[in-house]
């Protein structure tokens, strides 16, 4: 077997390791909590507090998501896209696709 295969069996035996690690910690908080509100005769308490929990989770993602598209769109809008010429084929690789208006790097030739 090669080394990079080895190195990249390793890579990801160690992030299935380390999720599973995260999810049996996350697994074992929430069976605790269930188990000592459900003893102290709690449980709707607990019930509330997940229900409450998982509301504002997913209430703050989707603002957060509709926040960073309308960014992605006002950057896409106000970004110029198509006043200028794009680069050559001529160009190196890294700088193809870039503007060469005066100023930029793909005309610096840096």
């Amino acid at each position: 077997m090669p080394l990079k295969t080895i190195v990249v069996a390793v890579i990801i035996a160690a992030i299935v390791l380390v999720s599973g690690l995260i999810l049996l910690g996350l697994a074992g908080d929430f069976l605790v909590d269930w188990a000592w509100f459900s003893a102290v005769g709690y449980l709707s308490v607990f019930w509330t507090i997940l229900s409450t929990k998982t509301v504002i989770f997913f209430a703050v993602f989707v603002c957060s998501g509709a926040f960073l598209w309308l960014n992605g769109l006002l950057a896409s809008r106000f970004s110029g896209r198509g006043k200028h010429a794009s680069c050559s084929s001529s160009c190196p690789g890294m700088w193809r696709g870039l503007d060469s208006s005066p100023g930029s790097p793909a005309s610096s030739g840096s």
